[in-house]
């Protein structure tokens, strides 16, 4: 899959933005225990600034700026953690409990599943699929 999309020849570009909210490895000297403490805390408390500035919540905004400046049919492959901050900014609890349950367990998607949100032009955003395998079957 990931291989196969440059020997597609189809366009894509790499979007610094769409990163992780933490990275291991941000923070000097930082032993894999407290990253992972880190990354607990700001789950929890989405106002939580990280070490290296910023929130879950602003991780959302920064992927919805990504959204918000392209136009058409977009394509985002991005970090589980990121995917959930914009999903938690976005839609209400009912909403994302009736795509998947799970969700408010890890507060994250699985490794490699697909989310889909339809956007129309000067509509509400519509979480279609969260965490989905659907494409496997």
């Amino acid at each position: 899959p990931y291989t196969t999309l440059f020997r597609s020849n189809l366009p894509y570009t790499k979007e610094p933005k769409l990163k992780e909210r933490i990275d291991f490895g941000d923070v000097k000297n930082q032993s894999y225990d407290n990253y992972l403490k880190l990354c607990g805390i700001s789950t929890t408390n989405r106002n939580f600034i990280l070490p290296n500035g910023e929130t879950s919540i602003h991780t959302g905004e920064r992927i919805q700026s990504v959204i918000d400046s392209n136009i058409g049919v977009l394509l985002l492959v991005t970090h589980g953690g990121a995917i959930a901050d914009y999903i938690r900014n976005t839609f209400n609890v009912d909403v994302i409990r009736d795509k998947w349950d799970g969700f408010f367990k890890y507060f994250s998607v699985p490794y490699c599943s697909i989310t889909q949100v339809d956007i129309m032009e000067n509509s509400i955003p519509k979480l279609v699929l969260l965490g989905s395998f659907k494409y496997l079957l």
